[in-house]
């Protein structure tokens, strides 16, 4: 593996290329993990950022888990 390119993100609204098009509005981590066909710790991360920079939202707790919403 190697670098490829760099990305500068230099709004919020830039981020959103971190949501992949396809998820619905709302969704669980698994969905997600899912849609960016990813599954490790740095994409916890990523739904995290995405919560401090407010595109996304948590809005409930079901057994499995979070749902996220997209604002």
């Amino acid at each position: 593996l190697g670098i490829f390119d760099v990305l500068e993100l230099e709004s919020r609204e830039d981020y959103r290329i971190f949501i992949p098009d396809g998820l619905n509005e709302t969704f669980t981590a698994k969905e997600y993990y899912k849609a960016i066909k990813s599954r490790s710790r740095y994409d916890y991360y990523c739904l995290r950022l995405l919560m401090s920079l407010g595109l996304i939202e948590r809005t409930e707790k079901n057994k499995n888990g979070y749902v996220y919403k997209i604002i």
